[in-house]
């Protein structure tokens, strides 16, 4: 976890965590402004979860 905040305040003080990353090909955006760390100290698991948003709704199923 200390790994992840040195990796937020770092990131924070060069301005690249608050963007959002758009993929024009499959038409959704990544909003990095809010993260959800998982972490199993036991297995040394961790996980990222990030907001994304479609540009419209599909009917992909």
């Amino acid at each position: 976890m200390r790994r992840f905040k040195k990796l937020i305040q770092k990131k924070n003080v060069t301005n690249v965590l608050n963007k959002d990353i758009y993929n024009s090909a499959y038409g959704f955006t990544i909003n990095t402004d809010f993260v959800t760390h998982i972490e199993n100290t036991e297995t040394g698991y961790h996980s990222y979860s990030f907001s994304i948003l479609r540009d419209s709704t599909s009917n992909i199923t």
